[in-house]
């Protein structure tokens, strides 16, 4: 059954009451089934927000960010957290699944705020009318994929999808016309939505197998475009760790919170390479390797042939 219509995106996340903390320092996780799904809206003051049909606290009730986290599993991975407070109780929300009964250890925290981390937080949502890779290779629209189904990840083969959620934000798409990148047909994405694209090393460098590339960096005023704000349906997929999917064939993901820019984007391409301070690469790339290949003269060309290829 198909999930109704709601005001925002979710998450899977723990009580922190489940979570043992040891000295403050070594965190401990139950099994993935104890965490529950927690809806999240700003309110048009910018205030966070319990959305509804959430599982848990009360719809409408005010939520804080109280603090970020980084954690440290025993295999040297990080896990990145923002535990979030309502008059009850504190939840907590990762940008990745830690393994129950692991002992990590907590780092310092991210130096920018429990509100930035946030709102980096990746999510996998798109404007229905999206066509997804399946795991049998057919292109599904994302609203008619239904819990259970399995969807074709970048890094995992077919993964399960536990729950979908619908719901609407007032967004500035970036419109990709068709064939500009691959897509066969027109895509529009959010100003975060991040392209992962795969890369030439005579272009950009030996050992950078891909490239992540947020959309609104690659508006050119012609075939990439930035819209005026308008109110786009959108369909969430929440699936036992976070995954990037293919939509319209290109590997990508979203974030978690709805778009807060305001200022349209120049139509100048240079001029906006040239000031981009948000260019990242995946988590395994250095930062400034892709904020490089963006300042080039020819890097809208370089991107298109890369994401043809």
């Amino acid at each position: 059954m198909t999930a109704p219509d709601t005001s925002a995106p979710s998450a899977l996340v723990w009580t922190c009451a489940d979570i043992k903390v040891l000295e403050g320092q070594r965190w401990i996780f139950p099994p993935s089934e104890h965490r529950a799904l927690l809806s999240l809206a700003r309110a048009s003051d910018g205030q966070l927000r319990i959305g509804a049909g959430s599982d848990l606290g009360h719809p409408d009730a005010p939520l804080r960010p109280e603090k970020a986290l980084t954690l440290l599993s025993p295999t040297g991975q990080t896990v990145t957290g923002v535990i979030l407070a309502d008059a009850d109780s504190r939840y907590l929300i990762c940008d990745a699944t830690p393994f129950p009964g692991a002992d990590y250890r907590r780092l310092a925290a991210p130096a920018d705020g429990p509100e930035r981390a946030l709102e980096r937080l990746p999510s996998t949502a798109f404007a229905r009318g999206t066509r997804l890779t399946m795991g049998n290779g057919a292109q599904t629209p994302i609203e008619d994929v239904r819990p259970g189904a399995r969807v074709m990840t970048r890094d995992c083969g077919p993964q399960t999808v536990l729950r979908t959620r619908r719901f609407t934000a007032a967004l500035r798409p970036v419109r990709i016309a068709a064939d500009v990148l691959g897509n066969p047909r027109p895509r529009p994405l959010t100003q975060d939505h991040r392209l992962f694209l795969p890369q030439n090393p005579d272009e950009t460098g030996p050992g950078r197998p891909r490239l992540a590339v947020k959309a609104r960096h690659l508006a050119d005023g012609r075939s990439i475009t930035s819209g005026p704000r308008v109110t786009v349906p959108m369909v969430q997929m929440l699936f036992a760790t976070h995954q990037v999917v293919f939509a319209e064939g290109i590997a990508a993901e979203s974030r978690l919170l709805p778009e807060r820019c305001e200022r349209m984007l120049p139509a100048n391409l240079l001029a906006r390479l040239e000031h981009a301070a948000c260019a990242s690469t995946c988590a395994t790339q250095p930062h400034s390797h892709a904020a490089a290949l963006l300042r080039r003269p020819d890097a809208f060309q370089i991107i298109r042939q890369l994401a043809a290829e």
